[in-house]
């Protein structure tokens, strides 16, 4: 009995962890372009492999590239597809029309320009699914690869997963001092397209304490069909829950130039274990165990560039302790650009549970909602729209 336990586990980890080849390219390629290129009427430029727009390079065309990635620091007038490859937009980048990035990752600076629909999405969609599932029997003759069911049919188109971020940490507030670290953010572009490594370290200088986080990802299945996914982190640094009021590149700025703090801090260490799901590409469900343990925080500087005649307001001290919580989130998204996005929706709806039943030194229930808009209502301007409530029990 227990070695045919053993052999239904090898088989369900195996069916977890079998990978998916590319279908004929040639069907994919003639697919995306009927499916992507909207403008017919004008002439597509076809590349293989890497290639680069250089800046001042000015394209009046649709851009195809074929197995290869492709950087854009010129201008493009048409639309771009990109099959088996990733999009490099640099800054003062423009791309007129829709993108489209097949089994890739759009990477867009902050000061490029896109002014069409940007797609993310997988080859598998661009095969109908009877000649998928022949392609499947086909590599199951092969080579005895295992397969996934198919679970979801039609297309999603993805937003941007891939994102360019600082890693360059710095930033200036009472507590801290001067906090100067190094980044490794999230990205669904991994080792192997299945496991995300990530995290971060730095150094308060005033208050004299390390920083750090980690953690790292994995995901099962097809990463932008299904988008399963397990990770546990790990961290021990001075975090805020004021970020959503300003910033901390803005609260650094008012703390040099106004002698005025708006963020309130204290000390977290612990870790997460967590699972979560794409219910499509747009909404992801989240499940989480957390261990931590608070600490309260002091003000270790007064300095300021200017106004200093003035003094920070104390730091709020928290209850210390030890919390182990629950964590649910339900998160929807569909923003054209995670950073200064110009159109789409964001809402979250989050709820943590914490008794001393589990070990830990808080009782309360926790819920949180955040919603908001930005619409696009000029080429230059937008409107945002933010609406946020919250609720929670305490118990004794």
């Amino acid at each position: 009995m227990t070695n045919r336990i053993i052999v239904i586990l090898l088989v369900f980890v195996g069916f977890i962890f079998a990978q998916k080849e590319n279908a004929d390219n040639s069907e994919i390629e003639k697919a995306a372009i009927k499916k992507y290129i909207s403008d017919n009427n004008m002439q597509n430029f076809t590349y293989e492999k890497t290639t680069r727009i250089k800046k001042g390079q000015v394209i009046n065309g649709n851009v195809i590239v074929k197995n290869g990635d492709l950087t854009v620091a010129g201008s493009i007038d048409g639309d771009v597809l990109v099959i088996f490859g990733d999009i490099i937009i640099k800054n003062n980048g423009r791309i007129k029309g829709n993108i489209a990035c097949i089994d890739g990752t759009i990477y867009q600076a902050e000061k490029s320009v896109v002014l069409g629909n940007q797609i993310e999405t997988s080859s598998k969609s661009l095969i109908k699914k009877v000649d998928w599932n022949l392609e499947k029997e086909k590599q199951k003759e092969d080579d005895n690869q295992n397969w996934m069911a198919d679970d979801y049919d039609g297309e999603y188109a993805a937003l941007p997963f891939g994102f360019w971020k600082k890693q360059f940490l710095f930033r200036f507030n009472p507590v801290q001092g001067w906090f100067v670290g190094l980044s490794l953010p999230e990205n669904i572009k991994a080792i192997k397209k299945y496991v995300d490594i990530y995290g971060f370290f730095g150094y308060g200088f005033s208050e004299s304490r390390w920083s750090y986080s980690g953690g790292i990802n994995r995901w099962l299945f097809d990463r932008y069909r299904y988008r399963s996914e397990i990770g546990i982190k790990g961290y021990d640094y001075t975090t805020t829950n004021d970020k959503w009021i300003i910033s901390p590149f803005e609260n650094t700025l008012t703390s040099i130039f106004l002698h005025e703090n708006y963020q309130d801090y204290y000390g977290r260490k612990g870790f997460e274990i967590h699972a979560s799901q794409n219910i499509s590409l747009f909404l992801k469900g989240t499940l989480a165990y957390r261990s931590d343990t608070y600490t309260s925080m002091k003000n270790s500087t007064n300095w300021a560039l200017l106004y200093p005649e003035r003094s920070y307001h104390p730091n709020i001290e928290i209850d210390p302790g030890t919390m182990h919580s629950f964590y649910g989130e339900l998160n929807y998204d569909t923003r054209n650009r995670k950073i200064n996005p110009s159109a789409g929706w964001y809402g979250k709806i989050s709820m943590e549970l914490s008794n001393s039943g589990i070990g830990s030194d808080f009782s309360f229930n926790q819920y949180f909602l955040d919603l908001r808009r930005y619409q696009r209502i000029g080429k230059l301007d937008r409107l945002d729209m933010r609406i946020m409530t919250g609720s929670s029990e305490y118990y004794l």
